[in-house]
Parts: C-alpha cells; structure tokens; sequence
C-alpha cells in the first residue's frame, strides 16, 4: 500500500512538472510571437516617418556624409534638425530592440540593411555631435554593432 501512495506521489510531482514546463513553453512562444508582431507593425510604422525625410536628405546628400558636408549641416538650423529627428528616431528604435521590446532577428531581416547604412551614412555626423555629447545615439551605434555581426555570422 505505501508503495502505491509513493508511486502516486512521484506520479503527480512529475505531471505538475510536466503541466509547469508546457505552461512555460506556451508563455514564452506566446510572447516571442507577440514581440514579433510588434516590432513588425513598429517597424512599419518607423519606415513610415523616416525613409521620406532620409530620402529628402539624400537628394541633396547622396551617399555617406562627408566631414564638409557635416560642417555645411551643423551651421544649417533647419538641416541639422532634420538629421537630428532622424537620428532620433533610429535611437527609439534601436532602444526597443536592445532591451528586447521588439525581436532582433525579426528587425534584421526586414530592416538590418537599411539600419547599417542608414549608421554609415551619418557616421560622421554622429562623430561630430559626440565632441559636445558623448552619449549621442549610443543604442543606435550598439545595435548597428550586433546587427554587422549578426549579418556576417548568417
């Protein structure tokens, strides 16, 4: 008889063992897709509002900013708030995926490319701001960092 109550015993523990790690499973499927979700529907919300005003930049700045261009930029009010907007933006973007609010693999795939060059081309500029602000688009600048190395590992 005290076998049967051991064997029960054990029997039980192991299924609420069983029913705590498929609850967990399920939990954190859940919130990857969710975080998934969001980060696509973010995504294409920051697209939106940053691809016109980057675009506009770059016809009368194609390419990576110079150092000359920069300096043109710094003394141009309106310019340097565009740039400075931009930037902005990709820092509130960059912030969500480095503390894991949006899915980095996820942000790689529809917009790794465009974030990398997007950091390339204001490199400089960035540079520059940092003389004054040591911390300028520090998130931005981690997570063009882990996305170059995501991108060449995969």
């Amino acid at each position: 008889m005290e076998d049967v109550v051991t064997y029960s015993k054990v029997a039980s523990s192991v299924i609420t063992a069983l029913s705590f790690m498929f609850g967990a499973y399920v939990y954190f499927s859940n919130t990857r897709r969710e975080r998934i979700k969001n980060t696509l529907s973010y995504y294409e919300s920051f697209s939106d509002s940053v691809f016109p005003d980057i675009l506009k930049l770059s016809k009368s700045y194609p390419g990576v900013l110079s150092e000359e261009t920069v300096s043109e930029i710094f003394v141009d009010a309106e310019r340097l708030q565009e740039v400075v907007l931009i930037l902005n933006r990709f820092e509130r973007l960059s912030l969500g995926i480095n503390l894991t609010a949006y899915d980095f693999k996820t942000i790689s795939k529809v917009g790794g490319k465009t974030i990398i060059s997007s950091f390339d081309k204001f490199h400089l500029f960035i540079q520059k701001r940092r003389e004054s602000n040591e911390s300028a688009w520090c998130e931005s600048e981690a997570l063009y960092k882990k996305l170059k190395k995501y991108r060449s590992v995969n």
